[in-house]
C-alpha cells in the first residue's frame, strides 16, 4: 500500500485566542465518502489525541497550549470506487464555540491508498487592553490545484457496447462509474469507450463514509451514480458511435450490511490513528469494506444510449440509426457473493451492420453472477421480442468470466450465442481499466 504525505502550509498555521483559560477543542471533517484517522501530537511528539475527530475533540486550555505547537496528522484512505481525492476540514475552536481556525485542504491518495495530511499549528492569545477587542483573522478556504472489487472497481459495460450487441455481458452487473474509466474491445472487433462521472469532477467537503451507505446528509444516489460515455467499435467496414448514460435509482443496505460497515469503518480509523500505521492490517479492512459497500442488497440502475454507423468510417456519413432504455435490478442471494439480475430493455432499430432493420424490440433477461476471489463468473439468459414481426423467438445465452489482474485492471471474456440465427456465436474478450480522478488535470472546486 502506499502513502502520499502532504505538508500544509504555511508552516506552521496560527490560532490567534484573545483571552486566555479557555479550553481548545478540534474537529477534522473527512469529505468525498473517504474514511480518516487523525493523531495530535506535541512537540516532544507525545499524543495528546486521535481518533475519530468528525465532532469536536478537547485538546487542552489555553493557559497550557499557548505559545506551544501541536502537529497534526490526519491519513484518509481511499476506499471511494469512483474517485481517489481526499478532502478534509480542519476548524479549531473554543468552548464557547467561537472559530479560531478553518480550513479546507485536499489531496490525492495512491489508488487504494492513504494519503497523510500533515500540519502543524501555533497557539497564540492576545490580551485585551482597557476594553479594546482585538479580531482575529480566519483562513481562507483554499482550492487544491490537482491533475471491491471486480464489480466496483472495474470499469463496467459502455451503455454503447450493450446497443451494438458487441458486449461480454448483455446484461450489466450494477456497478459505480469512475471519475474517468476507460474499457477496451478486443477480439472479433475493435473498440474502446470513454466513461466519466460528473459528480466527481468535484470536492465533496461535507460527504462522509457514513452518508454513502446510511443515505442521509447530503449524498444523492442519482446524481452520484450518473455516468456519461462516448464508445466506438470498428469491424472493418463499418464503424460505430454510440452516446451513452446511465444512472442508479435505488440503492438500498440491509441492517446486517450498515452494521457491519460501521465496525468495519471504526476498525479502519483506528488503525489510521495509530502510528506507526500497520499498512498490511489497513488494507485488509480496505477491502473487506469496499467489497461490503459495493454490495448493497438491492439495486435499480437506468441506462440510456443513442447510436449510429458509418459504412465508410467517415464522420460525415454517419446515420444515427438505434436507440435504447433499459432497467436493470439486482438483488442479492442469501448464498455469498451470489447475485440475481433482471433486466428490461426497449430497443428502436433501423439500420444494423450496414442492412436495413427497420424493428421495435423489447429485451427480457436474467443474469446469474457468482464472485469467487479474484474470479467472477456468470450465465446469462435474454429473450427478445420484435414487436414490428411478432417474432418472439430470438435470444442470446453466454457464459462469462473475469479476472482481476491487478487494481483496476480486469480480463473478460465469453463464449455463447448471440441474437440472430447466423453469425451468432460469442467469443469476446476484454480489457478493462478503472483511471482514477489524477488522471483529469483540473483546478478542483470544493464544495
Amino acid at each position: 500500500m502506499e502513502i502520499e504525505e502532504y505538508e500544509l502550509e504555511p508552516q506552521p498555521r496560527e490560532l490567534l485566542k484573545s483571552g486566555s483559560n479557555e479550553d481548545i477543542y478540534l474537529s477534522v471533517k473527512i469529505g468525498n465518502g473517504q474514511i480518516g484517522g487523525n493523531v495530535v501530537q506535541s512537540e516532544d511528539d507525545t499524543v495528546v489525541a486521535k481518533g475519530d475527530f468528525t465532532e469536536p475533540v478537547y485538546l487542552g486550555n489555553t493557559n497550557i497550549l499557548k505559545g506551544k505547537i501541536l502537529k497534526v496528522t490526519t491519513n484518509i484512505l481511499d476506499v471511494n470506487s469512483a474517485t481517489n481525492n481526499c478532502v478534509l476540514t480542519t476548524t479549531f475552536q473554543s468552548e464557547l464555540q467561537e472559530v479560531l481556525f478553518t480550513k479546507i485542504d485536499s489531496g490525492e491518495a495512491p489508488l487504494n491508498g492513504v494519503a497523510s495530511f500533515i500540519g502543524t499549528y501555533l497557539i497564540k492569545t492576545l490580551i485585551v487592553f482597557f476594553g479594546l477587542s482585538i479580531f482575529f483573522i480566519q483562513s481562507a478556504v483554499s482550492q487544491s490545484n490537482n491533475e471491491v472489487e471486480l464489480k466496483d472497481l472495474a470499469t463496467p459495460t459502455s451503455p454503447g457496447f450493450i446497443l451494438f450487441d458487441e458486449t461480454p455481458s448483455s446484461i450489466e452487473t450494477p456497478s459505480s462509474p469512475k471519475a474517468l474509466g476507460i474499457s477496451l474491445l478486443g477480439l472479433k472487433n475493435s473498440g474502446g469507450a470513454l466513461e466519466f462521472a460528473p459528480y466527481w469532477l468535484k470536492n465533496r467537503s461535507k460527504l462522509t463514509a457514513e452518508n454513502i451507505y446510511k443515505k442521509n446528509g447530503n449524498y444523492n444516489t442519482i446524481k452520484s451514480n450518473l455516468g456519461f460515455s462516448l464508445t466506438a467499435i470498428d469491424n472493418d467496414s463499418i464503424a460505430k458511435i454510440a452516446l451513452g448514460v446511465r444512472t442508479r435509482f435505488i440503492e438500498k443496505y440491509s441492517k446486517d450490511d450498515i452494521g457491519k460497515l460501521d465496525s468495519l469503518r471504526l476498525d479502519i480509523i483506528t488503525l489510521l490513528s495509530t502510528l506507526p500505521m500497520d499498512l498490511e492490517a489497513i488494507e485488509k479492512k480496505r477491502k473487506e469494506y469496499t467489497e461490503k459497500l459495493a454490495s448493497p442488497a438491492f439495486s435499480l440502475d437506468f441506462a440510456a444510449a443513442l447510436g449510429g454507423e458509418s459504412q465508410t468510417n467517415s464522420f460525415q456519413n454517419l446515420q444515427l440509426n438505434r436507440w435504447a432504455v433499459w432497467l436493470s435490478g439486482n438483488i442479492r442471494l442469501k448464498a455469498k457473493n451470489l447475485y440475481l439480475t433482471g433486466l428490461t430493455r426497449y430497443i428502436n432499430s433501423e439500420i444494423q451492420d450496414g442492412q436495413e432493420f427497420e424493428a421495435d424490440l423489447i429485451d427480457i433477461g436474467l443474469k446469474l453472477n457468482k464472485e469467487i476471489n479474484r474470479i467472477t463468473i456468470a450465465i446469462e439468459y435474454l429473450q427478445r421480442m420484435n414487436l414490428t414481426d411478432n417474432d418472439f423467438s430470438d435470444n442470446r445465452i453466454a457464459a462469462i468470466g473475469s479476472f482481476k489482474v491487478s487494481d483496476g485492471i480486469y480480463l473478460t471474456s465469453t463464449i455463447g450465442k448471440n441474437f440472430s440465427d447466423t453469425d451468432n456465436i460469442i467469443l469476446l474478450g476484454g480489457l478493462n481499466f478503472g483511471f482514477s480522478q489524477k488522471k483529469i488535470k483540473m483546478n478542483q472546486p470544493n464544495e
